[in-house]
C-alpha cells in the first residue's frame, strides 16, 4: 500500500510541478492530477525493479524509465505553455530535477505487483470518465503525449 501511494506521490510531484509554477490567471487552462504516461512508467518501473537482480540490470531500467518519464514531462510541459501560447524558458530543465528526485525515492520502496498496476490503471480510467462525464473541468489524468500529437 505504501508503494502504490508513494507512486502517486511522485508522479504528481513530476506533473504538477511544471504547472503550479507556471501557473498564471490571465491564461487559465485545465491540467489533470496525474500525467498517465508518467504514472504507468513508475508503477512498471516499481514492477519490474524485483525482476532485474543484476546491479547492471536494474540501472539499466533505472535509466530507461528515467528517460521514458522525462521525455513524457517534457511533452507536458510543452502542452502547457502551448496552450499557454509563450515560451517555456528554463522550465524546460524542469523534469531532470522532478524525474531523478521521484525515481530515487522509488527506489526505497518495495515492488508492486503487475495485477495491483492493472486494477489500479483500470480503476483510475474509470473514475477518470466518471469526473469528466460529471464536471469537463476537473480532470484527474492528463493524457501529455496524446494531447501533444493530436
Amino acid at each position: 500500500m505504501k508503494s502504490l501511494l508513494c507512486v502517486f506521490v511522485t508522479t504528481a510531484l513530476v506533473s504538477e510541478l511544471p504547472y503550479l509554477l507556471s501557473f498564471d490567471s490571465k491564461h487559465f487552462s485545465y491540467h489533470g492530477l496525474f500525467c498517465m504516461g508518467v504514472l504507468v512508467t513508475f508503477m512498471l518501473f516499481m514492477n519490474l525493479k524485483a525482476k532485474f537482480c543484476t546491479k547492471f540490470g536494474q540501472q539499466m531500467l533505472l535509466t530507461v524509465s528515467y528517460f521514458i518519464a522525462i521525455i513524457v514531462s517534457l511533452l507536458d510541459i510543452s502542452n502547457i505553455f502551448l496552450t499557454k501560447e509563450s515560451s517555456a524558458g528554463l522550465f524546460y530543465f524542469l523534469p531532470f530535477a522532478t524525474c531523478a528526485i521521484a525515481l530515487y525515492v522509488l527506489t526505497k520502496f518495495k515492488p508492486i505487483r503487475f495485477k495491483s498496476i492493472n486494477l489500479t490503471l483500470f480503476s483510475f480510467l474509470f473514475l477518470h470518465l466518471f469526473v469528466y462525464s460529471l464536471d469537463p473541468s476537473l480532470p484527474l489524468l492528463e493524457f501529455a503525449v496524446l494531447k501533444f500529437f493530436l
